[in-house]
């Protein structure tokens, strides 16, 4: 009679299969069992886990993953060496589900402004080994991975709207996913002031303003040369201020608010030219010809523009300009003429001009000087009054302002008082500086005679300044 044997399934768990072997027909007394197992369905490949000489028919496959599908195989080995085979597919018990995600939560740390940060938890899930997530913004997915933390945090977020899909995982076996409520993250508002512009210009600095953002705590404003690289910076808590600056130079403004939200981007760029200083002129009247001296010009400047402009009207003639502090212009210009003109001056920087011009400058030649009564006899007893003195002395002035010279300061005569030689000297020595086509005035010592001929110099030798 042919020997049937079977194999059948004991019991099983997630990691085992246990199984034992039965003659079901024929043979009896078998005297050994060998077992053997593949990890797949074709029959191939197996493995012995047992010596032959294995007395049981009972045998548990052990150390296996779970819900794995088992092709096992028993041979059963019957006195006088005859063997019957019989097979058996078994599958391991798969993992428990992870039970559904409770008290998934999310919150906004900080001030929910970009770049924000976001953190969720959620209560643990029996018997998850870990949780896979996906953060979404907007909608769409932003970064995904794994945890087997019951909480997560993100940081430095854009602004948008953000949830959490989490699924819990028990192994390779997962739960049901779960959304979080969703969490906006806002952009910061940018308050971003209008650039500053010119609204004043004081000598020596400039006046600006930008526009006014309510939220603003204050502003800071930032300037420099704008052949500079460097920025210096004033807080301002007001949307103008004025800033001592140095003439003639080209600056670069911005500006930029601080409010609760933190500094805001800078305005763009506005550029200015800081007026030049203003120059100041002396000049004289020599042999025909006007020479007008500039001075007085610090800071940066391109020139100095010296207008001729006709006496009556004011209407510039023409200009002359020179690109040195310092230096001089003149004219040629006939002595019948002269009173018909005055000169003033300015300077120039980037196309901006001075913010006033020098003082004006005329060569109107005064009136001759004449003694009262005419001039000194020689030989004759004659006087000098004290108001004939103080008029000569007032008249040197007026000549020495046509010449563009300083004023002096004389000593003035009282009625009864002498002219001293000292007093004599203050006079002649003013008219000599003028270069007096007549000549010079000499210059006496205490004792010297006072002659007719020393006060007509005087006289002769002022009306001949031209």
């Amino acid at each position: 009679m042919a020997i049937s044997v079977d194999l059948y399934l004991d019991s099983k768990t997630q990691s085992s299969i246990r199984v034992y072997g039965s003659v079901s027909t024929g043979g009896t007394n078998a005297i050994g069992y060998e077992f053997t197992i593949d990890g797949g369905a074709s029959g191939s490949g197996y493995v012995s886990l047992t010596p032959t000489t294995s007395t049981t028919k009972y045998f548990t496959y052990s150390g296996l993953s779970p819900g794995t599908t088992y092709f096992m195989r028993v041979t059963f080995t019957f006195q006088g060496g005859a063997t019957q085979s019989s097979t058996l597919y078994a599958t391991t018990d798969s993992p428990p589900s992870p039970s559904p995600i409770t008290g998934l939560g999310g919150w906004i740390n900080g001030d929910g402004y970009s770049p924000g940060s976001l953190s969720f938890s959620w209560n643990a899930s029996y018997p998850a080994t870990y949780y896979s997530y996906s953060l979404l913004r907007n909608g769409s997915t932003y970064t995904n991975s794994t945890t087997s933390s019951t909480s997560v945090s993100f940081s430095s977020l854009p602004s948008g709207t953000y949830q959490l899909y989490l699924v819990p995982y028990n192994g390779s076996i997962s739960g049901s996913g779960t959304y979080s409520s969703g969490y906006t993250i806002q952009d910061k508002p940018n308050l971003v002031p209008s650039a500053p512009v010119v609204n004043a210009r004081p000598d020596g600095g400039l006046g600006l303003s930008w526009g006014y953002i309510s939220q603003a705590s204050y502003y800071e404003l930032y300037y420099k040369p704008s052949s500079s690289s460097s920025w210096s910076s004033a807080t301002v808590y007001s949307t103008s201020t004025t800033l001592t600056l140095t003439y003639g130079v080209v600056y670069d403004f911005k500006v930029r608010t601080y409010s609760s939200f933190g500094y805001s981007d800078f305005s763009y760029i506005n550029s200015a030219t800081v007026n030049p200083k203003t120059p100041s002129i002396s000049g004289d009247y020599n042999g025909a010809t006007v020479t007008i001296y500039t001075s007085g010009v610090t800071g940066t400047f391109d020139s100095i523009i010296v207008d001729r402009q006709n006496y009556s009207s004011g209407s510039v003639v023409d200009s002359k300009s020179v690109s040195i502090n310092g230096g001089y212009v003149q004219w040629a210009i006939p002595s019948d003429q002269i009173a018909n003109y005055k000169f003033r001056a300015y300077s120039v920087s980037n196309g901006v001009t001075s913010n006033n011009y020098s003082s004006v400058l005329s060569f109107q030649r005064p009136q001759n000087f004449n003694w009262t009564g005419g001039d000194k006899v020689t030989g004759n007893n004659f006087t000098v009054t004290a108001s004939d003195w103080n008029s000569l002395a007032t008249r040197v002035n007026q000549f020495r302002t046509y010449k563009g010279l300083a004023t002096k300061s004389f000593t003035t005569v009282s009625s009864g008082s002498s002219i001293t030689a000292a007093i004599f000297n203050q006079v002649a020595t003013a008219i000599n500086d003028m270069n007096s086509t007549g000549g010079v005035v000499p210059i006496v010592t205490k004792g010297d005679t006072a002659t007719a001929y020393l006060f007509n110099r005087l006289k002769n030798c002022l009306n001949t300044i031209y």
